[in-house]
């Protein structure tokens, strides 16, 4: 075997791959694999011309590779292994759209929660058999026409289905991402991306509508869930009043409370990693919510963290208390699917409001300026024009 000190750009092309030599420096090496890929691009390109232009009196080296279309399991299992630096949540979601899409062509039904795991193992088993090169943009067409179907005549069941089905494309794309692509190479990939070929549909508005009685939701928690739910309260207390999202809750350790400087951090820790770059800052609150974190802390029995839970497999640990929170919240008038959220997106509302400012109150989210102003700000109160009057 000879080791070469040369950088070399590889092309596949009918069952062989070749290796250009382009040389000992980076930028050139660059500029060179560029001139090559541009070069054959074009459709009239031949390899041979490939040669005579690039490695002139010479053949560059060759091999015979196997050509194999990997199966969906093939797939998500390489996507697993080079994916460690994403977060737990967002690789089940892009798992679960591509094999949801990949059941769609199967003609399997959905994956159910209600389902036993001899039935799940045998549903991912069918699922993970499926051929890449199934998934066609034809196929991907259907899937979206389908889910607009099921929302029949109903204009905002269709708007949801739309949402929806922008997600899972999105999500599903993402492991066939450029980035991704290099760990794929030993794949037979469809040459052009079939997600690329799909476009997403414009999506409804998704800017909030406040419709909660917020001093009335906070009496109401003050004088029952408190005594009754302790637990359920502070998750209460820390999605209304500062704007937390449920992992941060779910995860949140005494030490990023500073009783001191009333301030909650949102940072990486032993057990969590938050969201985004962004959303790793602190949370400013009102004496209140430490005054009622720290007559809270002597009956908290599960160091280090402020909520009582397990450590399941899957998130939230916080199970039990997310789900009496929930339940409450739908007796108070929330019927939102996500409710807990909706108290994050209230308490932008309410920051806005206050402040007048979508840069403050993306801040105070711990989000992007963009992402506030379209999801979290709600119209708080009346936007009437006055007239003068007529004589």
């Amino acid at each position: 075997m000879v080791f070469s000190e040369n950088y070399t750009y590889r092309i596949k092309r009918h069952g062989k791959a070749y290796y250009f030599n382009v040389g000992k420096d980076l930028k050139v090496a660059k500029n060179l694999a560029d001139e090559i890929a541009i070069f054959l691009a074009q459709r009239t390109t031949t390899i041979e011309e490939a040669i005579a232009r690039f490695s002139p009196g010479k053949l560059p080296h060759q091999e015979t590779v196997q050509e194999r279309v990997p199966a969906i399991g093939e797939i998500i299992e390489r996507y697993r292994t080079n994916t460690h630096h994403l977060r737990a949540a967002t690789i089940r979601d892009n798992i679960g759209a591509l094999r949801r899409i990949a059941a769609f062509i199967l003609g399997l039904p959905i994956n159910g929660k209600s389902r036993t795991k001899a039935k799940l193992d045998k549903w991912r088993t069918a699922v993970d058999a499926l051929p890449v090169d199934r998934i066609t943009p034809q196929q991907l067409e259907k899937f979206r026409s389908s889910m607009l179907a099921k929302a029949g005549s109903d204009m905002a069941r269709k708007a949801r289905a739309i949402t929806t089905n922008n997600f899972y494309l999105r999500t599903a794309a993402s492991i066939f991402s450029q980035k991704l692509l290099k760990h794929y190479g030993d794949f037979t990939l469809p040459s052009t991306n079939p997600f690329k070929e799909v476009g997403r549909l414009q999506e409804p508005p998704h800017r909030y509508t406040s419709n909660i009685d917020v001093r009335k939701l906070v009496a109401a928690a003050e004088s029952k869930l408190r005594k009754q739910e302790p637990g359920a309260y502070i998750a209460f207390v820390l999605s209304l009043y500062c704007g937390m999202r449920r992992a941060e809750i779910d995860r949140l350790i005494w030490s990023q409370i500073d009783f001191e400087n009333k301030h909650i951090w949102i940072r990486t820790t032993e057990v969590f990693s938050p969201k985004a770059k962004n959303s790793e800052n602190r949370i400013d609150a009102p004496d209140k919510v430490f005054e009622i974190l720290n007559a809270f802390r002597s009956q908290s029995v599960v160091p280090p963290y402020v909520l009582p839970g397990t450590e399941p497999k899957y998130p939230p640990r916080c199970k039990r208390i997310f789900r009496i929170l929930l339940s409450w919240l739908r007796k108070n008038g929330i019927n939102q699917v996500h409710a807990l959220h909706t108290l994050r997106k209230e308490a932008g509302s309410l920051m806005f409001s206050q402040t007048g400012s979508i840069d403050k109150t993306a801040e105070f989210l711990r989000n992007d300026p963009r992402v506030a102003r379209e999801h979290y700000v709600g119209r708080q109160g009346r936007l009437e024009l006055l007239l003068p009057s007529i004589s």
